[in-house]
């Protein structure tokens, strides 16, 4: 079945959607990195404990990265975005409230479950944007992370 190429005044919005989604992202995450740190040393975390708990977000995202996407890809992007933002806001929710290494460990684990916004925008923006306007679109993209 051929692909409808898509208009430009719907593609404009969607950009400009992802886009939001995006910069939200990405400023949250600038947010919440330095309150892990001080996480970290209001918890007293020796350097094996440290390490432990950084590296939860990393395996989670290794093993869900490719669940997320099928799901993006049989269920569609919004919901996968959807999921991404509000899991986001429940584990952001979960660490300002840890008072337990337990409690960090859980709240790094469903973020790094859920935490699949640039990988979905990028995709939602190769699926929304025609072959020869990529390079404009991935640049606007690009620029976002250097800018936040």
């Amino acid at each position: 079945m051929a692909q409808v190429p898509p208009s430009s005044s719907h593609t404009a919005v969607d950009l400009t959607v992802i886009y939001t989604i995006v910069c939200l992202d990405l400023i949250g995450v600038a947010l919440i990195q330095p309150l892990i740190s001080a996480l970290y040393k209001i918890l007293e975390l020796d350097p094996i404990t440290y390490g432990v708990v950084g590296s939860v977000y990393g395996f989670m995202q290794f093993v869900f990265a490719p669940i997320m996407g099928h799901i993006s890809d049989t269920h569609g992007r919004r919901l996968v975005l959807f999921i991404s933002f509000c899991g986001s806001a429940i584990s952001y929710f979960t660490l300002g409230f840890a008072a337990t290494v337990g409690t960090l460990i859980i709240s790094r684990a469903i973020v790094g479950v859920v935490k699949q916004t640039l990988t979905i925008a990028e995709a939602c923006i190769t699926d929304t944007v025609a072959a020869k306007e990529l390079l404009p679109a991935f640049s606007r993209y690009l620029w976002l992370h250097f800018v936040i």
